[in-house]
């Protein structure tokens, strides 16, 4: 019973981390994508295609970790966030406006942004199966 209650507590512990690794990922990206975008009616794109990305790796991710098992399936999965994690971060960082032009707008960046979340969406699945 003992190694039960364990096993709950880090269950837990993961599902708080995974909501709250999703509240930020929202608030960031959208914030991100309207202080970047070209177009202001295009700032929520980024969060758009965060689940999108989710949507489309479903089935070919749940088939893969069917066939290699669970726990290299969740390897999988973080490494997809973590390269679409630091891309997305590089395309904010590198082409960000200097101060003296803070209007200027990065579409650049905001378009790597946009399309790197999307490549984050496989996180998002592995880690709620």
């Amino acid at each position: 019973m003992d190694r039960f209650k364990k096993n709950v507590g880090v269950l837990a512990a993961c599902q708080g981390l995974l909501l709250v690794n999703n509240s930020v990922l929202i608030t960031v990206n959208a914030l991100a994508g309207y202080a970047l975008a070209p177009d202001k009616a295009l700032a929520t794109l980024p969060v758009t295609a965060y689940f999108v990305g989710s949507a489309l790796t479903t089935l070919p991710l749940s088939l893969l970790m069917k066939r290699i098992g669970r726990r290299a399936g969740f390897t999988v999965g973080a490494v997809f966030a973590i390269l679409g994690s630091t891309v997305s971060a590089t395309g904010v960082v590198a082409n960000r406006p200097a101060r003296s032009d803070a209007d200027v707008s990065a579409p650049r960046s905001w378009w790597t942004t946009a399309s790197r979340t999307l490549e984050s969406g496989p996180c998002r699945h592995t880690r709620r199966r």
